[in-house]
């Protein structure tokens, strides 16, 4: 990209004034980010909400958003309030390594979370053992760790985005190993686990919304049947004493009983029935994937395959660099406050923690 150089300053103009706002949206970014992933991390630690292979995952996204959140963003930060890059350029490579490093990390468990969740949810199976799923796990982190040491070794190189506070690889850079560098980069870490990501959830989609349609077809069925019944009840003749005494009341009765437990279940109303959370689940993941990533990809694909470079320069090149780091937000929100289970899991364990700081106030 076209950067700034390491050591502008802004002043006071209206480019500052932009700058001061996009570093406190960044700086509550950072707060909930890491609010958001510590609590998840510890619930998952301690409470251990689902099954090991799941629970890594998830354990493993929330650690490298708090990488992101603790020595990325901070540092951004305050480069932002102080109006230039304050952390000089052995700084400037250890930001952007952690975040790129981290950032593939994320988007590589995400895409296998998508295929793992699809599987579950399509073919009822277990798709990961415990030692498959740490493998899995270690494999992604060595990849993209080693993967991102290669600009230390001269293969491409870390430079300055934007207005110059935040870092990332050098997307302009003409030579053919650059070149190949970026486009493996583009490739694995964001074409393949966007494929991954939308096939798996659009197919779990599907499935659920055919789960949806058939309960409410069964439903509307029995309705029918028991309504045909109740009808046929009341308009039998009530001479004969054996079906206005002994038979009549207890079937009405029974039926009359079936039908509103029928009524009043979730498949037949407009409460909101498992599938329907999960909906919206898989609805926020696409949603979060695409605003976080997609931005950022396009404009580094614009700038390194055909050249524009207007693109890159002052406020317009650094905004969906800072887009990119809200993935640090969505995957708490997503997977830690919607979902239930998670989300009794971390009230247990507020309530126990509170219990634990009482005891030692009052024994203290």
């Amino acid at each position: 990209m076209n950067r700034s150089s390491p050591t502008t300053n802004w002043g006071t103009g209206r480019i500052y004034t932009y700058v001061i706002l996009l570093t406190c949206f960044l700086l509550c970014n950072c707060f909930v980010s890491i609010i958001g992933n510590v609590t998840a991390l510890w619930t998952f630690i301690k409470k251990k909400p689902c099954a090991y292979p799941l629970r890594l995952l998830l354990m493993n996204i929330a650690i490298s958003n708090i990488l992101i959140a603790v020595i990325g963003e901070p540092m951004v930060i305050l480069s932002g309030f102080t109006g230039f890059w304050c952390f000089g350029t052995y700084g400037r490579m250890l930001e952007a390594f952690v975040v790129t490093d981290c950032g593939l990390v994320s988007m590589s468990l995400t895409a296998v979370l998508a295929y793992e969740r699809y599987v579950k949810t399509i073919h009822y199976e277990e798709v990961f053992s415990c030692s498959q799923a740490r493998f899995i796990t270690c494999f992604v982190w060595i990849f993209q760790t080693a993967y991102c040491v290669l600009p230390f070794l001269g293969i491409a190189e870390w430079a300055p985005e934007g207005i110059g506070i935040s870092n990332s690889i050098s997307w302009d850079k003409g030579k053919i190993s650059d070149v190949l560098y970026i486009s493996f980069m583009i490739f694995t870490g964001y074409l393949i686990p966007l494929v991954v990501v939308l096939y798996c959830y659009v197919a779990i989609l599907i499935q659920i919304k055919r789960t949806i349609k058939g309960r409410s077809t069964d439903v509307v069925n029995s309705e029918s049947q028991i309504q045909t019944q109740l009808t046929t009840i009341n308009n039998t003749s009530p001479s004969s004493e054996l079906c206005s005494n002994s038979v009549v009341p207890p079937v009405k009765k029974s039926y009359k009983k079936l039908y509103r437990k029928i009524r009043s279940s979730p498949s037949s109303s407009n409460s909101m029935c498992p599938e329907r959370q999960i909906m919206i689940v898989v609805g926020l993941i696409i949603l979060s994937f695409f605003l976080s990533w997609t931005p950022y990809a396009v404009v580094n694909i614009l700038v390194t395959f055909n050249n524009a470079s207007h693109l890159t320069e002052g406020i317009i090149g650094t905004l969906p660099a800072f887009l990119a780091k809200t993935s640090t937000v969505w995957s708490p929100l997503i997977y830690f406050f919607v979902n239930s289970e998670v989300r009794v899991a971390s009230h247990k364990l507020k309530k126990d923690t509170l219990r634990r700081l009482r005891r030692l106030y009052f024994e203290w």
